[in-house]
């Protein structure tokens, strides 16, 4: 398991992935796992990699740096809420795509990686609890469309039988 970020680039949204077990390189070259065309990034610009628990975004010697949290930076540790520039570029973690694990590689700690788990299995609660009122609702709907129906099939067979009887009264 790695962890998930989003890399925005001239209104365009891209996911990357970082794997527990290798580097992903962030560039303009040939060499570089992500590619990036624009004229601000270096062609071996940065890299995320994870090492003890912990993930970190590298500056690769890159021309213009790497800014995480507006302050230009060789090595650091990323967290949940950071803000890393790299270019044109902001990249942020993919907070959607988190889970406990991912959690703790951004060096937050288990009761918190834990609180988050409880928060998304009560919101995923909540949301099937609101499908099943839907539904049930629905169905209320469909049953009344049903009896209103009937109702109608009703009084039309009771106008009939009426026309029926006037018709023969006024035709003897």
């Amino acid at each position: 398991m790695g962890i998930h970020l989003i890399l925005k680039l001239n209104d365009k949204i891209y996911n990357l992935y970082v794997p527990r077990d290798k580097a992903l390189i962030i560039g303009r070259g040939d060499n570089a796992d992500c590619r990036i065309n624009n004229k601000n990034i270096s062609k071996t610009h940065c890299k995320f990699y994870i090492e003890k628990k912990q993930i970190y975004i590298k500056d690769l010697d890159s021309k213009n740096g790497v800014i995480l949290n507006g302050i230009k930076i060789d090595k650091q540790a990323v967290h949940l809420n950071d803000i890393i520039n790299i270019g044109d570029c902001e990249i942020v973690v993919d907070r959607e795509r988190l889970n406990y694990e991912a959690l703790e590689l951004l060096g937050n700690d288990v009761d918190m990686a834990r609180d988050f788990n409880i928060e998304l299995e009560q919101q995923k609660k909540t949301t099937e609890n609101l499908i099943k009122k839907r539904k049930i609702q629905i169905n209320k709907v469909e049953i009344k469309n049903k009896s209103y129906k009937k109702k109608n099939l009703i009084k039309l067979f009771l106008l009939l039988i009426i026309v029926y009887l006037v018709f023969h009264i006024f035709s003897d």
